[in-house]
């Protein structure tokens, strides 16, 4: 079991075929998929928001509504549709500004199943919700935090 929500390259896929660099499991799982089709790593169109899903941090493709593991710092590509809708290019990926908050939160619950963000929730949504199941709340100085 993980001790954090995982981006992209702590996946073990993406380790496995890529050692953990995600623009080259990108690349690597198109050619597979496509052989010869090259990645356009510029980006155009709008912003893509991750979100996490059973502990890990994932974009919904905007064209072909596919879901993807997500890695900060870079574009979203689609492995599946390789981005048609937008014309072949990737896009800029939204990471909220509260990510350590929110995973420091979501990581007190013990299923992993249960880890999950969804865009537009807030920070106190998640204390909330983590409150009502009897969970710790915040992270102060490396001890936890109980309400209630």
């Amino acid at each position: 079991m993980n001790s954090y929500i995982l981006v992209a390259s702590q996946q073990p896929r993406v380790r496995r075929m890529a050692n953990g660099n995600y623009r080259l499991w990108v690349m690597r799982t198109v050619e597979d998929r496509w052989p010869g089709h090259r990645v356009v790593w510029e980006t155009r169109g709008h912003i893509v928001r991750a979100w996490v899903n059973q502990g890990n941090w994932v974009v919904n493709c905007p064209h072909c509504k596919g879901s993807q593991i997500a890695e900060p710092g870079h574009p979203f590509y689609c492995v599946d549709c390789l981005m048609v809708g937008n014309e072949g290019y990737a896009q800029k990926v939204w990471f909220p500004g509260a990510r350590r908050t929110i995973e420091r939160l979501l990581m007190m619950r013990p299923n992993p199943a249960n880890r999950n963000y969804l865009v537009g929730e807030t920070v106190d949504s998640l204390r909330a919700e983590n409150l009502e199941h009897h969970l710790g709340t915040d992270i102060d100085k490396g001890r936890l935090i109980w309400h209630g």
